[in-house]
């Protein structure tokens, strides 16, 4: 008989999402506007005009940690 092995996440066991962005994000993290959004510069992929410059289009949730790439 094989045995079950559940794990449960902990997010209690996670850095603050403020923190994490902050640090990853190279502190360019605005103030979150009327609706909690704060935006910085996208880690995932280069702005298109001029393939130096990372676009803004990243905004993120400091409350739940959701973050949501624009570009």
């Amino acid at each position: 008989m094989e045995r079950i092995v559940r794990h449960h996440f902990r997010k209690d066991l996670l850095e603050p999402s403020q923190t994490f962005y902050a640090r990853e994000l190279e502190g360019k993290l605005s103030r979150p506007n009327h609706a909690g959004w704060s935006s910085a510069p996208c880690p995932f992929h280069k702005s298109q005009s001029n393939g130096k410059k990372r676009s803004t289009a990243f905004a993120v949730r400091l409350d739940t940690g959701v973050f949501n790439c624009l570009g």
